[in-house]
């Protein structure tokens, strides 16, 4: 009860999105087998005890640590809700659960010859190939995510005079638009997709890229 009330007011009065809502639940499910097995206690009487508990099941479960931080920050939300309430002590357990290091090594990236490869590797020719070329130099030459890059509308782009340069509209996480500039050898193969196969797929929509 103390959870749906929770979520209900994260998506009314909080604003937040379904798919956020939905995380928390999950997140917050994750605490409620450790007060099922320490004789059903409430929520308030949550210890760090069973935080860290909680925790270290998760891992041995392949939780990582990105998932550990976001279920832990969860629960601190919601108990801070309880607290508002006034249904729950000031104590916080979640803060002797110790800290999650996010990374324990700096991630792999591509070398640049790698980089250059992967960009080469789909085919000059045929329909797919010159949209992948030009999916992938639109992600590397205008830093796109996929899923921008795949929301992108004929109307959104628009070509300098000399097209040396073109402009898209994006609209990124959280609604928010930017304009990204870009050239060279992204410009080249988007224009090529473009003129060359993107009529023959007989589209369906404005968008740039298809299947």
């Amino acid at each position: 009860m103390e959870i749906q009330e929770f979520l209900a007011a994260l998506a009314g009065e909080g604003g937040r999105a379904a798919s956020t809502v939905e995380a928390y639940r999950r997140d917050l499910a994750r605490f409620q087998p450790i007060l099922e097995e320490r004789g059903g206690r409430a929520w308030a009487e949550l210890t760090a005890e069973d935080v860290a508990a909680t925790l270290a099941a998760a891992t041995r479960n392949g939780c990582g640590p990105a998932t550990l931080a976001r279920a832990l920050s969860a629960l601190r939300s919601f108990l801070n809700h309880l607290r508002l309430e006034q249904r729950a002590p000031e104590r916080d357990p979640t803060r002797g659960g110790g800290r999650i290091r996010l990374w324990s090594r700096l991630p792999d990236v591509l070398s640049t010859e790698d980089t250059f490869a992967l960009l080469d590797a789909p085919p000059e020719q045929g329909w797919r190939g010159l949209r992948d070329r030009a999916l992938l130099a639109l992600l590397y030459g205008a830093g796109l995510r996929v899923s921008e890059a795949c929301d992108v509308g004929l109307g959104d782009l628009s070509l300098g005079g000399g097209h040396e340069t073109a402009l898209l509209r994006v609209l990124g996480k959280g609604g928010k638009e930017r304009l990204v500039p870009f050239a060279g050898e992204a410009l080249r193969r988007t224009q090529a997709w473009l003129e060359i196969a993107r009529d023959s797929r007989n589209p369906r929509g404005d968008w740039i890229l298809l299947t």
